[in-house]
C-alpha cells in the first residue's frame, strides 16, 4: 500500500515527469506533447490505475453498499466525461482523457480509503515541502532547470512541480495543510514550512501568495470560532460563521485589488481576458454540452484560436474550460458538487480532531475554487491541486474506511 502511495503521489505531483525530462529532455512542441503524452507518464499511469483497482477489489471495498452510498455523487464527474464521448468532436481524445480522470478519482479514493485523514493530509503537506526543498537545492546546482530564464518572468522559480503557477498553488496549499501544526508549535512542521514559503516567494506569483493568505486565514478562523455542536442553535452558529467568513473574504479580495492597483500590476493576470474573449465564440457554439471532455484543443475548432494566439492547452480559467468540455450542464454539475461538499465540511468542523482536518479540507476547497478562476484546475487530471481537492472532497463525504 505504501509503495503505491509514494509512486502515485510522485506521479501526480509531476516529480516523475520532471525527472524524466531532466534525463531525457526532448524537443517536442507543446501541441505534440499534449496530444501524445510522454512514455513514462503512460507507463506510470497504467501501473497506478491497475494497482489501485487491484487494492480496492482485493480488499472487497468496492463491493460494499455502504461504501458506494457515501461517495456515489463523486462518480457523476467521470461518468459525465465518459458520456461526453458520444457527442465529442474528437471522441478518441475524450475517451483517453476520461480514462485519465477515472484513474485520478480511483487513486484519490484509494488514499482516502486506506489512510487516516490526519495522516494523509500531513503526508501531502510533507511531500509539497520536500518537493520545494528539492527544487531549491537543484537551483543551486543547475539553476537553468528550475528558474525561468529571460522574459517578463525571468528569474521566477519553477521548481519541480510542473510549472510556476501550478507549483505556487501547491505551495500555498502546503502552507495551509501544515499551519495547524505550526499553531501547536510542532517543530518539524514549522521547519517544513520554511522551504515552502521560500519557494512560494521565489515563484513571483501574486496569486499564489493570495491563495496562501486565503488558506491560512480559513484554517485560523475556524480553528478559533466558538462552535458548540450540542447547542440547539448550532445551525445558526454555522450560518453566522459562514456569513462572517464570506465578509472577511470580501475584505481580503478588495485589499488584493487595491494592492494590485498600488503596484501597477494587472489584476486580470497576463492577458487572460483576451484569451477568454477569443474563446467566447466557441463557448456560444456549443453552450449546453460543450465540445466533449478534453476535445476542444485537439480539434479543428481550435485552429483559428491557435493561429491567432498559439497553442496554450487550456483557457487559463477552469470554469471556462469546463464549459468547453461539457457546457453549462457540466459546469453546474461540478460546482454544485463542490459547494455541497464545502457546506458538509463546514458543518463537520466542530467534531474534527485536534489536527483540524475538516478546516484544512474546507481551506483546500475554497483555495481551489478561487484558483480555478485564473487557472485550469477543475476538472484537470494534470493539476496537482485537483488531486488534493478530490482527496478533500472524498474525506468530507466520509468515504474513508477504518480498516487497514
Amino acid at each position: 500500500m505504501s509503495l503505491l502511495l509514494v509512486i502515485g503521489t510522485l506521479y501526480y505531483f509531476k516529480v516523475i515527469s520532471f525527472t524524466y525530462g531532466l534525463l531525457f529532455s526532448g524537443g517536442r512542441d507543446l501541441l505534440t506533447a499534449a496530444t501524445d503524452g510522454s512514455p513514462v507518464n503512460k507507463f506510470s499511469g497504467s501501473i497506478i490505475i491497475l494497482l489501485t483497482g487491484f487494492c480496492l477489489i482485493y480488499k472487497k471495498i468496492i463491493f460494499r453498499k455502504s461504501f458506494w452510498k457515501k461517495n456515489y455523487l463523486m462518480w457523476l464527474i467521470p461518468l459525465f466525461c465518459f458520456i461526453s464521448v458520444s457527442w465529442s468532436v474528437e471522441p478518441n481524445f475524450t475517451l483517453k482523457r476520461s480514462i485519465a480522470v477515472l484513474a485520478l478519482f480511483l487513486f484519490a479514493l484509494h488514499l482516502t480509503t486506506f489512510y487516516k485523514p490526519v495522516d494523509l493530509l500531513y503526508f501531502i503537506g510533507c511531500v509539497i515541502a520536500y518537493c520545494a526543498l528539492a527544487g531549491l537545492l537543484l537551483g543551486i546546482v543547475i539553476p537553468s532547470h528550475v528558474f525561468i530564464e529571460g522574459g517578463i518572468r525571468g528569474g521566477a522559480f519553477l521548481g519541480i512541480l510542473a510549472d510556476k503557477n501550478a507549483g505556487a498553488r501547491a505551495y500555498a496549499i502546503g502552507l495551509a495543510i501544515l499551519f495547524p501544526y505550526f499553531l501547536k508549535k510542532d517543530k518539524k512542521s514549522t521547519f517544513l514550512m520554511i522551504p515552502i514559503f521560500i519557494a512560494l516567494c521565489l515563484s513571483q506569483s501574486a496569486s499564489g501568495l493570495a491563495l496562501a493568505v486565503i488558506g491560512i486565514s480559513t484554517v485560523l478562523y475556524f480553528n478559533y470560532y466558538p462552535y458548540n455542536k450540542n447547542s440547539k442553535y448550532f445551525l445558526g452558529q454555522v450560518l453566522i460563521s459562514l456569513g462572517i467568513f464570506l465578509f472577511i473574504g470580501l475584505i481580503i479580495y478588495l485589499a488584493k485589488e487595491f494592492a494590485f492597483h498600488l503596484l501597477g500590476r494587472n489584476s486580470d493576470l497576463t492577458d487572460r481576458k483576451i484569451i477568454w474573449e477569443l474563446l467566447q465564440p466557441h463557448l456560444d457554439d456549443k453552450p449546453i454540452l460543450g465540445h466533449g471532455f478534453g476535445a476542444f484543443w485537439n480539434s479543428v475548432n481550435a485552429q483559428d484560436f491557435i493561429e491567432r494566439w498559439g497553442f496554450i492547452g487550456n483557457a487559463h480559467n477552469g470554469y471556462i474550460e469546463t464549459k468547453l468540455d461539457g457546457g453549462i450542464v457540466f459546469l453546474i454539475l461540478i460546482n454544485s458538487l463542490i459547494v455541497f461538499t464545502a457546506l458538509k465540511t463546514l458543518i463537520r468542523i466542530p467534531s474534527e480532531t485536534t489536527a483540524k482536518e475538516s478546516s484544512v479540507c474546507l481551506a483546500i476547497i475554497i483555495m481551489v475554487l478561487v484558483a480555478n478562476t485564473i487557472g485550469h484546475v477543475v476538472p484537470n487530471y494534470y493539476a496537482i491541486d485537483f488531486l488534493i481537492l478530490l482527496i478533500a472532497m472524498f474525506l468530507s463525504l466520509g468515504s474513508k474506511n477504518n480498516e487497514k
